[in-house]
């Protein structure tokens, strides 16, 4: 069995990470020691399951139709954008952008705020539909796709360069403008700010396309809670199967006990993304306690027969290649993950 771990935001920033408490994490630490290691260029976690399945380029803009097949929306041959909420922060000299990640959002508020942007664009032939309460979609003509940012660019960061820039009739910089007055007031916003909850001051508009035909899968089966990663795998004919706790109880629901296998550990970019470190300090150590230390041991023993450790990070991407032979390198210590960190090994 080749089994790859891929563990987005495990590295942080030397700005970020020198002001976290280093986390207690043996197993990652004598995986990555006893590994062989290699650095390569920055990526997102979307990014690096974009280049998994080598789509080029421009299959970003297939984010939102894989996102909403992933929903349970058959997305046929229309071009879909999403239409995601996010809370808009303003500060003096700029508007900092907080997705879902930072806030919680149950289906009912969805959509009575769909409600009212339905009502509000239908002369403009524009429908939004929320199959999930933090993934918004609504349709786009060909001659109306704008250009756009993906959400996880923009993810803490100021708005203003980032805005969408039409090409057609729909002036998608004016309809978020309006989106932003529309939601200024919404019922909803008020009640969550009676409960002293964050409000949906706006939406952000990216990844706009059709659903890719058919891809050709580079794992055999994949177990995530993802959108993407689930829709990647149901676009590629293979499984994606919900992510167990543990390594353990994967390997004990593990069908056929071999070939390619990837599993998509993506709580640390969430914690990152909620700009919460206290949650990713708890996370990456519950990881190691379940994951990582537990595939230590199945290599030791022969479960596993190769194992590969993939860390991206938008600064540096780590992958590291382990065998049960790479493991009775004793001269070869444990490694800190802060020291991956710096500009050079």
């Amino acid at each position: 069995m080749q089994l790859t771990l891929l563990v987005s935001d495990a590295i942080l920033p030397p700005d970020i990470g020198s002001r976290v408490e280093p986390p207690s994490v043996p197993g990652l630490e004598t995986l990555l020691g006893r590994g062989k290691c290699i650095r390569r260029s920055g990526c997102t976690l979307e990014e690096w399951l974009i280049n998994a399945w080598t789509l080029p380029d421009a299959a970003v803009a297939a984010v939102a139709p894989l996102t909403l097949l992933a929903d349970g929306v058959a997305p046929g041959n229309d071009i879909w954008m999403r239409a995601d909420p996010v809370h808009l922060h303003i500060e003096r000299d700029h508007i900092r952008l907080f997705d879902a990640h930072a806030f919680a959002i149950d289906q009912a508020e969805a959509d009575a705020f769909l409600a009212t942007l339905n009502r509000h664009f239908a002369g403009d032939g524009i429908h939004f539909v929320a199959p999930s309460p933090k993934r918004w979609y609504c349709r786009v003509q060909a001659d109306e796709i704008p250009v756009t940012t993906p959400l996880w660019s923009v993810v803490g960061r100021s708005v203003f360069e980032h805005m969408p820039v039409s090409i057609g009739r729909i002036e998608w910089k004016s309809i978020a403008n309006e989106i932003q007055m529309l939601f200024f007031e919404h019922p909803v916003n008020q009640a969550r700010e009676v409960h002293r909850e964050v409000i949906v001051n706006g939406v952000w508009f990216w990844g706009a396309g059709r659903l890719p035909d058919k891809l050709a899968p580079p794992y055999e089966s994949i177990f995530t809670g993802l959108p993407l990663a689930r829709g990647l795998a149901m676009q590629s004919g293979i499984n994606a199967d919900a992510l167990p706790g543990k390594l353990p109880a994967f390997q004990e629901n593990e069908k056929n006990g071999a070939g390619k296998t990837l599993v998509v550990l993506h709580q640390l970019t969430h914690a990152v993304r909620a700009n919460d470190f206290t949650a990713w300090s708890a996370n990456i150590e519950v990881l190691d306690r379940c994951w990582f230390s537990p595939a230590l041991d199945a290599l030791k023993h022969g479960m596993i027969d190769e194992l590969h450790l993939s860390l991206p990070e938008a600064g540096r991407t780590i992958e590291c290649n382990l065998t049960r032979g790479d493991l009775y390198r004793f001269w070869r210590t444990r490694r800190a993950i802060s020291s991956f960190a710096a500009n050079h090994d």
